[in-house]
């Protein structure tokens, strides 16, 4: 007869099963990802939808990487349909607007050397860095405060913005040139995650910033 091979231990066991879960683990992180990014990149197809598709994953990275909740298309869905369309839109709205406005400007007059030119690009650059500074921390209060009034998000944002000029500003805007650039260059990393990598970074900015004003 041949001889029975030996039953792994409960050491064994376990730690088999940790191995197990870790993988199921990174699997269903590899699936959130993709799904919430699709989600984002589908709901900002239509121009008009950006702010609330913005809105939405933002709040379903919050619910997924502060709370824990995995169920990121039900968030999604759920932040996208459930506030309504009339203020979420106007909040966010408001500096994707200004950004937009701003890079427009900076494109126009960069190769305009006149001093009205310089003046204006310098205009377009300065609405730059405030709109890209001060665009996480309104998705962040917006999450925090859904019922406070828009004036008083753009207020408290910009003042945080302005605050963190020199610290959180900077990485801002690198973090939305390195996403438009690459973007840019490559359109199949939208579908591999750029998106949600960019609101990944502008949610653990914004945590630096709050943290240096108090507010973490």
């Amino acid at each position: 007869m041949s001889a029975r091979s030996p039953e792994p231990s409960l050491m064994g066991r376990v730690l088999a099963a940790r191995r197990a879960s870790g993988v199921l683990a990174g699997l269903t992180t590899v699936f959130n990802v993709l799904l919430l990014n699709v989600l984002v990149l589908l709901a900002c197809l239509p121009i008009v939808t950006s702010p609330l598709a913005l809105r939405a994953g933002w709040g379903a990275l919050e619910r997924w990487r502060g709370d824990g909740e995995d169920r990121v298309a039900r968030e999604f869905w759920s932040a996208f349909v459930g506030a309504g369309v009339g203020r979420p839109t106007a909040v966010v709205g408001a500096p994707l607007v200004l950004l937009a406005i701003g890079i427009g400007e900076v494109h126009y007059f960069a190769a305009r050397h006149t001093p009205m030119g310089l003046v204006c690009l310098g205009l377009g650059l300065s609405s730059v860095y405030l709109a890209a500074g001060s665009l996480g921390y309104v998705l962040a209060l917006d999450r925090r405060a859904p019922t406070m009034a828009a004036g008083e998000i753009w207020s408290i944002a910009l003042r945080l913005a302005v605050g963190n000029a020199f610290v959180t500003g900077p990485l801002f805007l690198l973090e939305l040139v390195a996403a438009l650039g690459v973007g840019r260059l490559d359109p199949a990393t939208l579908l591999l995650g750029l998106p949600l990598a960019f609101l990944a970074c502008v949610r653990q900015t914004v945590r630096l910033g709050l943290r240096r004003s108090g507010l973490l």
